[in-house]
């Protein structure tokens, strides 16, 4: 998790200037971290959390979209990558 508190530090913090809250997952959620690295290397190049979104119906409606009651759905959070790795 330093790796990608690292990461999300020099490109939000650094290359953004913005101020994001430390990530919090509530209690019984499912999330997934996720750091990519480098192949040569293996150094820790981007992170990025992915949040189960299956019960918070309000947040697709909010969005309009009109799910199947029975569909998982999920949401992709603080995705960065470190400079020299864009495309």
């Amino acid at each position: 998790m330093l790796s990608m508190r690292r990461i999300r530090e020099q490109v939000f913090e650094y290359e953004m200037g913005l101020q994001l809250p430390a990530l919090s997952v509530p209690e019984g959620v499912a999330a997934a971290h996720v750091i990519a690295r480098a192949e040569a290397t293996g150094a820790p190049v981007a992170a990025l959390t992915v949040v189960d979104t299956t019960s918070e119906t309000d947040l697709c409606g909010r969005y309009g979209l009109c799910l199947s009651p029975n569909v998982r759905t999920a949401r992709y959070t603080q995705l960065a990558v470190v400079k020299p790795c864009r495309g």
